[in-house]
């Protein structure tokens, strides 16, 4: 069990605990199978995070970047090593930094080319 970052949760995962909003009512059920449905009331209840079953959070992690483009990934990640060159990536909060903008720089690729 792990916290997942919410854009790293896809269908077919298992919750291990429910998931609360900010006031503490339950959205979802602990044991629950995920779907895009549920995927989606989390991020309309501004959940970020949720406890996954038999997952960690470097397995979720690995596991979303390895459904990019290689290409495209090494590429984003050559910019990103640039950008973050002074800053301590063993840092979690800086790691998941780095992580985002090249998450987020390939999806403006893929965006701008209509991939």
């Amino acid at each position: 069990m792990a916290l997942i970052i919410l854009n790293d949760i896809t269908p077919g995962m298992i919750l291990a605990q429910d998931v609360e909003d900010s006031q503490g009512r339950v959205l979802l059920r602990g044991g629950m199978e995920l779907t895009e449905r549920h995927i989606r009331i989390m991020k309309t209840w501004g959940v970020v995070d949720a406890d996954i079953k038999d997952l960690s959070s470097q397995e979720a992690e690995d596991q979303s970047m390895a459904q990019l483009d290689p290409v495209l990934l090494k590429k984003a990640e050559l910019k990103a090593d640039q950008l973050f060159k002074q800053s301590n990536l063993s840092h979690p909060v800086v790691h998941e930094l780095y992580r985002q903008w090249v998450l987020r720089h390939i999806q403006g690729k893929v965006a701008a080319n209509g991939l």
